[in-house]
């Protein structure tokens, strides 16, 4: 496994990263606090995820005190990958609505929010629905994907030793 399908289910967004890019110190920072079900997020004071490990995959959360930034899903199995998505596109349906009554109406969203982008193909992937918290702490932008990567290829590391 070399490539992660990295999808944003909230925007459609997709895109395969390489294994490569992702630093293998970055990945050992987590693996302890992956088998645990999670932690606080190294060198982001305040910040914490949760995870719960599938046989093939994981689910996972990342948080703000009680503000809920992202959630999603790691696949690397066929039956993980049907597990999880339907979760996450249950997840992603529901928090169109939460986003509107959070932003009080005034935000507009793009058309692609209300539907579900299809689940990807190949395996290993990560899909990422963001939560309403996100618009209580929007600079998260600027570091959650290159952590829910990092996360990813930890859990499929820590339950496929040999997917590297």
């Amino acid at each position: 496994m070399k490539n992660l399908t990295f999808l944003t289910v909230t925007s459609g967004h997709s895109q395969v990263n390489d294994r490569a890019a992702v630093k293998q110190f970055a990945v050992s920072s987590l693996v302890r606090l992956v088998q645990q079900g999670g932690g606080p997020v190294p060198g982001l004071p305040g910040w914490s995820f949760r995870l719960t490990l599938l046989p093939g995959g994981a689910f996972f959360s990342v948080s703000n005190g009680a503000d809920i930034v992202a959630a999603g899903g790691v696949a690397y199995t066929e039956a993980s990958a049907a597990t999880l998505w339907p979760e996450l596109e249950k997840m992603h349906l529901v928090n169109y609505d939460g986003l509107m009554k959070l932003s009080g109406g005034l935000a507009k969203m793009p058309a692609n929010w209300l539907g579900t982008p299809e689940r990807p193909k190949s395996l290993p992937w990560l899909a990422v629905v963001l939560q309403p918290g996100l618009a209580r702490h929007p600079f998260a932008g600027a570091w959650l994907g290159d952590f829910e990567q990092c996360l990813a290829w930890t859990v499929i590391e820590v339950g496929s030793p040999n997917a590297n």
